[in-house]
């Protein structure tokens, strides 16, 4: 019989991304909102229809050159677009990888945030929010691979954020593992060092996504994996 049940209650990609307020064809939109002071097209159609374009390449010149070796001239030519046309939407190339780091610290961390179940019962949050990294890095690997990638390249500011950005997730991991020690139900190790363990795991997945797909392991396999191996290490 058909699972009809909502995330959490129902953990496959799927459910998850039945949820999801955040889509990949609505994630253009979404960054329109979030930057709609600093775009100069005030149509968000239009506006959305051009961002499509211009960070997918974004993304696909930094994969095969680096982000520090790409210039607007580059994107122009791998989008089609006219230089007046790309600072319609930015006005440096500094100015997009601070939108983007922005964007994935803001609005993915907020999405993921809020697709976690309630506190009280630290083993489905700690499976909820393990599958809801790996599930983020599957419908957004390209975003997050750009920034694991480029974060030692950004300007020191962006650099710092993008810091602040993991240890944030570290310190939510380490938060939720306290609390379960604090309930006997997990052991008392280095909630700090295991935490950082896990997140490496998540990591893996936008990092590693050739390895992974030429191996043939889905994405849900992944994540009944990491949460297993989170089990281990936690497991009073």
């Amino acid at each position: 019989m058909e699972n009809t049940a909502n995330w959490p209650q129902d953990v496959s990609l799927t459910a998850f991304c039945r949820s999801l307020p955040i889509c990949r064809e609505s994630v253009y939109g979404h960054f329109f909102d979030a930057f709609s002071d600093r775009i100069k097209v005030r149509k968000r159609e239009i506006a959305e229809s051009k961002l499509s374009i211009i960070l997918p390449a974004t993304f696909r010149i930094s994969a095969r050159k680096g982000f520090h070796a790409m210039s607007l001239r580059d994107l122009c030519q791998e989008t089609g677009l006219s230089m007046g046309g790309i600072y319609n939407y930015f006005g440096s190339k500094e100015e997009l990888s601070e939108m983007i780091n922005r964007f994935v610290g803001e609005a993915f961390a907020e999405a993921g945030f809020r697709m976690l179940p309630d506190e009280a019962d630290c083993r489905a949050r700690m499976d909820a929010m393990i599958r809801s990294h790996i599930y983020m890095a599957e419908q957004f690997q390209p975003w997050y691979y750009f920034m694991f990638m480029e974060a030692k390249s950004l300007p020191e500011k962006q650099r710092k954020r993008a810091i602040e950005n993991e240890q944030r997730s570290v310190d939510e991991f380490a938060s939720l593992i306290e609390t379960g020690i604090t309930r006997g139900l997990f052991r008392d190790n280095n909630p700090s060092l295991t935490a950082s363990s896990i997140l490496a795991l998540t990591q893996e997945w936008y990092l590693k996504r050739g390895y992974f797909r030429h191996q043939g392991i889905e994405t849900e396999a992944y994540a009944d994996y990491v949460v297993e191996a989170a089990a281990r290490l936690m497991s009073a």
